[in-house]
């Protein structure tokens, strides 16, 4: 007997799974077959498992998809002796953890494996030359309009991030949302919260400093916003830690590296990241558990995680000297402990793609308009139009 492991594992950090997978097989003489994909096509793989209940024994998958496969009824519950046996919830950070709990249930249904938190990245020698202390200009909305204001001015384009119809681009917006006071949905996760005044200021905040993006082709997507970034055509951008990895595939990122640097944002960073599942036809399901249990482990996690460009879930790696081992750990490590991961209800999966839709659309209006004129007054015309029809109608599936 053999079972299959289905993981996102990038080819830089592959070697050491490999590694532990064959460790494991030696160990226990259950051998353990590894498909590799990438995240579009992971989906899709995850959504014939949970159809057809067959494929994957034990599946890495993001932390937002959880819910929708809870929905499908194809996943292990986890028991209280089984998570003791891995250290406990009380081993993984609060946001973590957040992200693997059905709402309103105490049922766990996967285990955290990778987190990542989003921070802001910025150049230091773009704000420096224009006399901007960095460490005050991303401290408040307020604060990073002025700065932005002050780096435009020079002829510099101060910002960018996705206005393409993607995932990031909710995910992003969340920080603004969360600082503003407002959320997603409801406290009872019954209906959604677009159209409060908390969560439209949030919207609105974000939404401003699409005046300090760079002249580009609509829409931008994750791509371009990594090659506008890495070519210095902005001065800052929101992303996760691998993108210090990312920097070092381009031609010259060695050199580019000291000039990058990390902040917090102004409102409480998404925790999200992946997750391990166990699928109801794993048919050995105790030694599917050692396995996740392996994954988890402290050694396995500080080596891997560094590799994969993530961060460790397990909060007894970060010491101060795993925490002051790279100059940007420190942030990272306040925006993990601070931060929050986005509501876990089986329908998030729609509400985000709708979400995500509506946010291009709203870009693409700011896009075509004169939105250097009145700037603030456009944009909250045009969340009151669009935020509030949309949350009229994902109310119905939330009901």
């Amino acid at each position: 007997m053999e079972f299959l492991f289905v993981s996102t594992v990038d080819n830089t950090a592959k070697p050491r799974l490999c590694a532990e997978i064959e460790q494991f097989g030696r160990d226990t003489n259950l051998p353990v077959s590894l498909a590799q994909f990438d995240w579009p096509n992971m989906w899709h793989e995850l959504v014939n498992m949970g159809v057809y209940h067959r494929g994957a024994d034990v599946a890495e998958t993001g932390s937002t998809w959880l819910e929708s496969l809870v929905a499908m009824k194809c996943l292990h519950s986890f028991s209280a002796d089984e998570i003791n046996s891995m250290g406990g919830k009380e081993v993984f950070f609060p946001a973590v953890w957040q992200n693997i709990s059905a709402a309103n249930q105490d049922k766990v249904w996967g285990i955290p494996f990778r987190a990542d938190a989003r921070v802001i990245f910025y150049w230091k020698d773009i704000f420096e030359n224009a006399s901007i202390n960095a460490s005050e200009a991303f401290s408040t909305t307020e604060n990073m309009t002025a700065a932005f204001e002050k780096l435009q001015a020079t002829g510099v384009s101060p910002w960018v991030v996705p206005t393409s119809a993607a995932t990031n681009a909710v995910i992003n917006v969340a920080s603004w949302v969360w600082g503003a006071g407002g959320d997603f949905l409801s406290p009872d996760g019954k209906r959604t919260n677009f159209g409060s005044s908390a969560t439209r200021r949030g919207f609105q905040a974000y939404f401003d400093l699409f005046r300090f993006m760079p002249k580009h082709a609509f829409p931008i997507t994750d791509n371009d916003v990594t090659d506008l970034f890495f070519t210095r055509q902005a001065a800052a951008t929101i992303s996760g830690p691998w993108l210090f990895k990312n920097l070092y595939l381009q031609n010259g990122g060695e050199k580019l590296r000291p000039l990058l640097d990390v902040a917090l944002l102004p409102g409480p960073s998404f925790v999200g990241g992946t997750t391990l599942v166990l699928c109801n036809h794993c048919k050995d399901s105790a030694n599917a558990i050692e396995f996740i249990r392996r994954l988890i482990g402290p050694e396995f996690q500080a080596e891997y995680c560094e590799l994969a460009g993530s961060l460790p879930v397990r909060k007894d790696l970060w010491t101060d000297e795993f925490i002051n081992s790279r100059e940007y750990m420190p942030v990272f490590n306040q925006a993990i402990r601070s931060g929050r991961g986005l509501p876990p209800v089986a329908q998030w999966g729609i509400i985000e793609d709708r979400l995500a839709k509506t946010m291009s659309h709203i870009s693409e209006n700011l896009y075509l308009m004169d939105v250097a004129q009145n700037p603030q007054e456009i944009t909250s015309q045009m969340l009151a139009k669009h935020l509030v029809s949309l949350s009229a109608y994902l109310d119905t599936s939330l009901k």
